[in-house]
C-alpha cells in the first residue's frame, strides 16, 4: 500500500481502480455497519493516498492499529445483505466493462500485484460459495421485486398510451366544436337576423300574438343615442342618465311631433348571457316609462352576440317621413322672422313681444335692443369645425366634427346624429340647439364615440360616410 500511495497524481488508471477496491475492503467493517447506502465508484487520488498511508503509519507507530484486522474484514463481508453487497460492488469495480487483469497491474507497478491478489482472495470465496437458505430467499425476493418492477413499467407504458389516446380524442372534439361553430357563424352571416320584438303595452306584459308592422315602413330615423355598459351590466348606468333625460326632453317638448317614436335595441357581446340584451332594453324602456314617456311611443328589440362594442343599448328617434324637414323649415322661417329686417327699420313687434309687454317691468330690468340679444346669443353658441378625411385602412370617406366652448361638459351636452345633420344641445339651456349640416350622408345607425377634452373645452365626433 505504501508503494501504491507513492504514485503521483494522476496515477495509472488500473492502479486507481485497484486502490478504490482496497480502500473499500479496508473500511468494510464501518461500511457494513452503516446499512443501506450507496458505495462510491471513484474516489479522488489524493484522498486515496491519505487512506492508503494511514495503515502504514499506524503500524509503524504502534502495534494497536485502529484499522480492522483481517478477521474483522472477513466477518464484515460475510454479513447479509450489506457485506455481500460490498463484495459485489468491489467485484464490479475490478471487472466492469473492461476487466482489470493481473498482467496490467504487473506492468504498472510490480509491488502492487500482491494487493490485487489480496482483493481477489477475499471476495472470490464469498461470491462463489453456495447460497444459504436466507440468501436464497433474498434472491427469490429480488426476483419477485424485479418482476413487480417489470409489471409496473408495463403499466406505466399502458397509462402513457392511454393518455395519448385521450389527448387525441380531445383534439378531435375541439376540432368538431370549432367546425360546428364555424358552420353556425356562416349560417348566421347568410341568413336574416332573427330578433325579438315587443310592441304595444310592454309594461303590462300584454301580447297580441300578431307580428308587428315593421317600424322602418312607417318611420324614418332622425337621431340616435346609445348607452354603454360594463360586462354583464344590465341597469341604466347612472353617469349616462343624461342621455335619456335629453331624449325625454326631445319627445315631450311642446313643439315636438306627438307621433315621434323611440325604438330601443338592446345588444350583448359573445361573452355575455343571451338574455343580457333583452334585460338591457327592458331596463332602458322601464326608465323612460317612469319618466313620463307613453308606452305606445316605445318599441323594443334585442340582438345577441358580437364583439365588445356590442355592450350597448341603441335608442333611435323615429318620426314620420318628412317631419324632420318640416321642422327645419318652420325653424328657418322663425329665425328669419326674428333676425332679419330691412336696414334702418326696427323689427315689428311679434305676438310674443306683445304678450311680454303686458308683464309689469321690474325695477332692476335692463332693456336690451334686439341687435344686442342676437349678439349675446351668437357669442354664447359653441363654435364648430368640420374636416373631411380618408380612412387609409378602409378607404372610406370620413368627417371629423369638433365643437368648442369653454363651458362644454359631457354631463350637459346632448349629441344627436342624423344622416345629413348633427345637432348639439344643452340640458341646462346654456346655448340654443346647434345644427351642423353635413356635405354627404353618414352612418347614423351606430352612435359614434364622442371624445371630450375638458382642458380645451372640445367635443370631437368622427363620422363615416354611407357606402354607395
Amino acid at each position: 500500500m505504501k508503494a501504491m500511495a507513492a504514485h503521483h497524481e494522476p496515477p495509472p488508471a488500473v492502479l486507481h481502480r485497484l486502490a478504490v477496491a482496497v480502500m473499500l475492503l479496508l473500511e468494510a467493517p464501518l461500511l457494513a455497519e452503516l446499512g443501506e447506502h450507496p458505495f462510491p465508484w471513484r474516489v479522488p487520488w489524493r484522498n486515496l493516498q491519505v487512506l492508503l498511508r494511514k495503515p502504514c503509519q499506524e503500524t509503524a507507530s504502534s502495534a494497536g492499529s485502529s484499522h480492522a484486522p483481517m478477521a474483522s474484514i472477513v466477518g464484515a463481508l460475510q454479513k447479509q445483505p450489506f457485506g455481500e453487497g460490498l463484495a459485489r460492488h468491489v467485484q464490479h469495480i475490478l471487472a466492469n466493462d473492461v476487466p482489470l487483469a493481473r498482467q496490467e497491474i504487473l506492468e504498472a507497478d510490480r509491488q502492487c500485484v500482491c494487493l490485487y491478489d489480496w482483493v481477489y482472495g477475499l471476495i472470490t470465496p464469498l461470491l462463489n460459495r453456495p447460497l444459504r437458505e436466507g440468501a436464497q430467499a433474498d434472491v427469490a425476493n429480488a426476483a419477485d421485486a424485479a418482476e413487480v418492477q417489470e409489471e409496473r413499467d408495463r403499466a406505466v407504458v399502458a397509462v402513457a398510451e392511454q393518455e395519448k389516446e385521450v389527448a387525441r380524442l380531445r383534439r378531435k372534439l375541439r376540432e368538431a366544436v370549432r367546425s360546428e361553430q364555424a358552420g353556425a357563424d356562416f349560417a348566421a352571416a347568410h341568413l336574416p337576423t332573427v330578433t325579438a320584438s315587443e310592441t304595444s303595452d310592454v309594461r303590462n306584459g300584454s301580447a297580441t300574438g300578431k307580428e308587428p308592422e315593421p317600424i322602418a315602413a312607417k318611420y324614418e330615423v332622425t337621431g340616435q343615442k346609445s348607452l354603454q355598459y360594463r360586462l354583464e351590466e344590465v341597469n341604466v348606468p347612472t353617469m349616462q342618465e343624461a342621455v335619456l333625460h335629453s331624449l325625454v326632453k326631445t319627445l315631450m317638448e311642446p313643439r315636438a311631433s306627438s307621433k315621434g317614436h323611440v325604438q330601443i335595441i338592446g345588444h350583448s357581446e359573445d361573452r355575455e348571457a343571451p338574455e343580457t340584451a333583452k334585460e338591457r332594453a327592458e331596463a332602458a324602456q322601464e326608465w323612460l316609462l317612469d319618466h313620463g314617456v307613453p308606452a305606445e311611443r316605445l318599441s323594443l328589440r334585442w340582438e345577441v352576440g358580437g364583439p365588445a362594442i356590442c355592450r350597448r343599448t341603441d335608442l333611435r328617434l323615429l318620426e314620420e317621413p318628412g317631419a324632420d324637414q318640416a321642422m327645419r323649415r318652420r325653424a328657418t322661417e322663425l329665425m328669419k322672422r326674428i333676425f332679419t329686417s330691412e336696414k334702418g327699420k326696427e323689427l315689428a313687434p311679434t305676438s310674443l313681444e306683445a304678450d311680454l309687454s303686458k308683464v309689469p317691468a321690474r325695477t332692476d330690468e335692463v332693456n336690451l335692443r334686439p341687435e344686442q340679444c342676437r349678439a349675446d346669443a351668437v357669442m354664447s353658441q359653441p363654435s364648430f369645425q368640420l374636416d373631411e378625411l380618408l380612412d387609409s385602412a378602409t378607404q372610406c370617406r370620413q368627417l371629423r366634427l369638433v365643437f368648442q366652448k369653454e363651458t362644454l361638459t359631457p354631463a350637459d351636452a346632448v349629441l344627436e346624429v342624423g344622416p345629413r345633420t348633427v345637432r348639439l344641445g344643452s340640458l341646462s339651456a346654456a346655448w340654443m340647439d346647434l345644427e351642423v349640416p353635413l356635405p354627404f350622408e353618414v352612418q347614423s345607425d351606430e352612435q359614434p364615440a364622442a371624445k371630450f377634452s375638458r382642458r380645451a373645452g372640445t367635443l370631437t365626433v368622427l363620422l363615416t360616410a354611407v357606402e354607395a
